[in-house]
């Protein structure tokens, strides 16, 4: 897979937030069988969250990614209360 599949992985990110990586691969139209699927994904958000564009959590066995700039938004907003 080319680089800009991670360019595409985070729009979809910063534009549907928060994300599962099955939702991220069905908007990618990307087909196979789902465990290959699943880690390429999560390669390439293992790979934004390094280059701290993402942030994610693991909840049970799903993982969710929402965007950086959205936790920045939530201490601010933490910060004012």
């Amino acid at each position: 897979m080319p680089k800009d599949t991670r360019v595409e992985i985070y729009r979809i990110i910063e534009k549907d937030w928060p994300a599962h990586e099955t939702e991220i691969a069905k908007k990618l139209g990307l087909k196979g069988e789902q465990k290959k699927v699943v880690a390429l994904i999560n390669y390439h958000v293992k790979k934004l969250q390094e280059e701290e564009k993402v942030m994610s959590k693991k909840i049970g066995r799903a993982r969710v990614v929402w965007p950086q700039e959205i936790e920045k938004l939530r201490f601010i907003h933490e910060m004012l209360k």
